[in-house]
């Protein structure tokens, strides 16, 4: 389980996340390179603003799981975006890598079904948001360019790790009072 939740890592996700706005923009498809940049950004921010406040606050929602809301944007929407999915096949997608990550979170014992959840439902939102915002692909864009890209980086970064979580609690718990919710 722990391999196939590495493609989930900021340590994969954010180079990968950088490779793909890259790609979109090299390629010409400027709006969609605004519209990845801010999904991205958008779900990169939700998930360090939730761990923030809910590290500090306690109670039963306590680490919405990053990695099921970066594989559902960045795995399920990607994939679907470059595909030229409609928004139904965005969502299923994003909803398909959030369940598959996510199930692997909790195999591991990381994150609560609710901790799955939540971050589950906020890359799939982002990546709706990324069907909306980007319109339609030109027809001059050829995803199969972003392939050897995306494979050199999954080899030479899985298994690497971001201990992102560890200082969010930590960042949470010294400027922020526990239990001041």
């Amino acid at each position: 389980m722990q391999f196939l939740t590495d493609f989930a890592d900021q340590a994969v996700i954010l180079p990968v996340g950088l490779i793909m706005l890259l790609f979109l923009w090299q390629a010409g498809w400027r709006r969609g390179a605004r519209a990845w940049a801010s999904a991205f950004g958008l779900m990169l921010a939700s998930m360090a603003g939730l761990k923030l406040l809910l590290a500090s606050c306690g109670g039963g929602l306590t680490s919405p799981s990053g990695h099921t809301a970066a594989a559902a944007l960045v795995w399920g929407g990607g994939a679907a975006l470059l595909l030229r999915a409609s928004r139904w096949q965005m969502a299923a997608a994003a909803g398909l890598a959030a369940l598959f990550v996510g199930a692997t979170r909790l195999a591991l014992h990381v994150h609560s079904p609710l901790d799955v959840l939540v971050g589950g439902l906020v890359g799939i939102g982002c990546a709706l948001l990324l069907h909306r915002l980007a319109g339609p692909m030109p027809a001059a864009v050829r995803p199969q360019r972003l392939l050897p890209g995306l494979v050199l980086a999954m080899l030479l970064l899985h298994g690497a790790h971001f201990h992102i979580e560890a200082a969010i609690r930590a960042l949470a718990l010294g400027w922020l009072r526990p239990g001041a919710c």
